[in-house]
């Protein structure tokens, strides 16, 4: 959206796909938006090092979790339930981008050629959570959320948005 509000050609555009790599299904989120704010990534992760787990279930809970993870860390925190690992890769407009990857032990950030500008947030699904293999699933799942949004959500290769 903050693109939208000020690019008056850009169409916004989120893409979901599965891939199953070595025995392993990658759920990725791929949009065409502003770049990821890095210090929101690195609220992020000092929060799950530190043990500020419950605190931060109980602000989710509250309502109030942007302020102590930041409103990618609400999103990103509900993604360990079905993820063992995360990988952001972002670009703003010019330049080089970013790729942060992180679990819940270890967070790495480098310097990363990213093709265009946007976000691609790839999930390693975890092995009990192998229904998300099928596209379908994933459909089922994105649908409420998707009528939340003003944004056209595409997910497979099905061509008409959700």
């Amino acid at each position: 959206m903050t693109r939208a509000l000020t690019e008056a050609a850009y169409m916004p555009a989120i893409l979901v796909t599965t891939q199953t790599t070595s025995g392993r299904t990658q759920l990725s989120f791929c949009d065409n938006g502003a770049a990821l704010d890095p210090e929101q990534v690195s609220q992020l992760y000092a929060a799950i090092r530190s043990g500020r787990i419950g605190t931060i279930r109980r602000a989710v809970e509250g309502g109030t979790a942007d302020g102590v993870v930041g409103r990618l860390g609400v999103a990103l925190l509900a993604s360990f339930a079905i993820a063992d690992q995360i990988i952001i890769c972002t670009r703003g407009g010019l330049g080089p981008g970013t790729r942060y990857t992180c679990d819940t032990r270890t967070y790495r950030s480098e310097r990363y050629v990213v093709s265009r500008p946007g976000t691609v947030i790839q999930l390693r699904v975890r092995r009990e959570r192998g229904e998300l293999h099928d596209i379908a699933t994933v459909r089922a799942a994105l649908m409420p959320h998707a009528r939340e949004l003003e944004l056209p959500i595409r997910v497979g290769a099905d061509p008409n948005p959700l």
